[in-house]
């Protein structure tokens, strides 16, 4: 297992030896980038699994551009990713505990006024 990070200027992608799994963390500002390496990758053969803040709140956007959704805190989700990888069995979503509640189960509060003293 290898880790790069671009954001580092760490060099060109990895591609000796070739990846048979790739994991690509996606941002919105940096989406258009990340599918790009994953199509580059996904040519090549390489399973492509994306994550991220992205993902997470934008899965049907990311879904075309990957084998595999980790959805959440991915360090619980990349032992199971990788065996079933290892298996031949990809899943399309893998789903783990988040700390981001959808907006629709946050219970609503009355507005709050602040005082601000301005001396």
């Amino acid at each position: 297992m290898a880790y790069w990070d671009e954001n580092l200027l760490q060099g060109p992608p990895p591609a000796d030896p070739f990846p048979q799994v790739v994991g690509i963390t996606v941002h919105l500002t940096f989406a258009r980038r990340a599918f790009a390496l994953a199509a580059w990758y996904r040519e090549r053969g390489a399973a492509i699994v994306l994550g991220g803040l992205h993902v997470l709140s934008c899965p049907a956007d990311c879904a075309p551009h990957a084998d595999a959704l980790a959805i959440g805190e991915g360090v619980h989700l990349w032992g199971r990713i990788l065996r079933d990888a290892d298996a031949g069995k990809l899943a399309p979503r893998y789903e783990g505990a988040t700390a981001i509640r959808p907006i629709a189960t946050i219970p609503h509060r009355a507005a709050t006024s602040f005082r601000v003293d301005s001396s």
